[in-house]
């Protein structure tokens, strides 16, 4: 079973964008529950920061709102245990005085409690805000005056080459053991369970090492649509959404090397598979991926009516290194298709074994098929809230206020990613393959 940990360092949890949509959705629901789990450090405080104007007071109302969508009963007596935690600061991001103002807080903060705590600040901002906001950070806090934390949201970087700047601006004022860079689904149950089962049992290392691997395939599939994020999605498209990120961790996680199952090993180890995955021709792109758009797309408020954004995408290559190598892979995503399907399929070519599941979502397991055969080798739960991402922030927050960097993408990491994405960002902008449609809600045939 996936669990989340009791977070022991005593935290101080600084959010940039405290009163904005990522806060309201994801952030209050996951402290919450922390809260509720008794996972929280036992020296905890949250000081939310935002341009909007509020009084701690206001803040914590504000809070409380927010907090009603989670728990829709509760009473604003039952909940003020958990919202005196919060306190509120009020300033401009390049204001120079507010955050001078915000590292004499910090201090003051930890006099009254009595110790030095961690000083986690989570970045819940636009992009483009980040490589200021960092070094305003460290005039609030300089390197090495206090414990800190630098908790960053994806996207991180748009191509390689933002990335690497990104990492060079960010590795000017913090460490990158201080840097914890997010990605969710590498805290999901499955994959929690996944590493577990590859580091403590031998079942799951016997089956990739030991039978013929005929092929990989990776699926993030989805019923929903772009729904109110036209906008948004327009301008990044489902290779550079899921491809980049998700779907790359989920095949390292899957197959690489692990010397040692120590948390510096498992980075190392994503980073160098994700590293030598091949370098995919202009050609190579043309004749074998697919880019599709789902009809009724461009009619969405936000998205441009003659867009070429996919929104689903299939990616076939080989590895061409280590013991893996001349291994079929495909790795594929889309919205508004016929089901709901996450998951890693590895295909042998042997005779007692057709192939190994690791399945995210609808039905979370991992099991081994023969014929119609299942086979069970790991059980998981994915453990209350069911809010949309609350389980995975709360243990991204745990583990990253321990300092625990497994289950985030380091510098190397997200720069390999986006150099094996590139190519084919270049390519499909280059106008080949030819941009397909597809029904929503039907099968897809390109997926099969």
């Amino acid at each position: 079973m996936s669990s989340i940990p009791k977070a022991k360092n005593p935290t101080t949890f600084i959010v940039f964008g405290a009163t904005g949509d990522l806060f309201s959705r994801k952030i209050i629901p996951s402290l919450y529950f922390l809260y509720c789990s008794k996972k929280l450090p036992d020296v905890f405080l949250v000081v939310g920061f935002a341009r909007k104007k509020h009084s701690t007071e206001s803040y914590r109302a504000f809070v409380f709102e927010n907090l009603k969508n989670v728990a829709p009963t509760i009473s604003e007596k039952e909940a003020t245990p958990f919202l005196e935690l919060f306190e509120y600061q009020q300033g401009d991001f390049d204001d120079q005085d507010t955050f001078t103002a915000l590292g004499d807080t910090l201090r003051a903060r930890d006099a009254t409690c009595g110790c030095e705590t961690i000083k986690s600040f989570y970045l819940a901002v636009p992009p483009a805000l980040v490589p200021a906001l960092v070094s305003c950070i460290s005039k609030a806090i300089p390197r090495d005056e206090s414990p800190r934390r630098l908790i960053v949201e994806k996207p991180f970087g748009s191509d390689e080459s933002s990335a690497r700047e990104l990492n060079e601006h960010i590795h000017a004022y913090f460490k990158e053991e201080e840097v914890y860079r997010v990605d969710h689904y590498l805290t999901k149950p499955a994959l929690d369970t996944l590493l577990n089962a590859r580091t403590q049992h031998d079942v799951y290392e016997a089956l990739i090492a030991k039978e013929t691997i005929r092929g990989i395939e990776v699926t993030l599939f989805e019923t929903l649509g772009v729904e109110k994020r036209g906008a948004f999605y327009d301008s990044v498209g489902t290779l550079k959404d899921v491809g980049q990120n998700h779907l790359l961790e989920m095949l390292a996680l899957a197959i690489m090397n692990i010397p040692e199952p120590t948390p510096a090993q498992i980075c190392r180890a994503r980073a160098e598979f994700i590293g030598a995955l091949p370098q995919l021709s202009p050609a190579h792109i043309t004749k074998h991926t697919i880019r599709a758009q789902y009809e009724g797309y461009r009619d969405i408020k936000g998205v441009t009516p003659t867009s070429h954004t996919e929104t689903y995408f299939r990616v076939p290559f080989t590895l061409t290194t280590g013991k893996h190598k001349d291994v079929a892979v495909v790795i594929q995503s889309g919205k508004r298709m016929h089901m709901v399907q996450k998951d890693i399929v590895i295909y042998f070519n042997c005779d007692h074994t057709d192939s190994l599941h690791i399945e995210l979502e609808p039905n979370p397991r991992i099991y081994t098929k023969k014929g119609e055969t299942l086979t069970e080798i790991a059980k998981y739960e994915d453990p209350e809230p069911t809010i949309q991402y609350a389980n995975e922030y709360a243990s991204l927050f745990a583990h990253a206020w321990d300092g625990n960097p497994t289950h985030f993408p380091t510098a190397k990491e997200v720069e390999h990613a986006w150099r094996f994405i590139d190519p084919v960002i270049a390519t499909w902008k280059g106008g080949t393959p030819e941009l397909k449609t597809y029904t929503p809600d039907v099968v897809v045939p390109w997926s099969i």
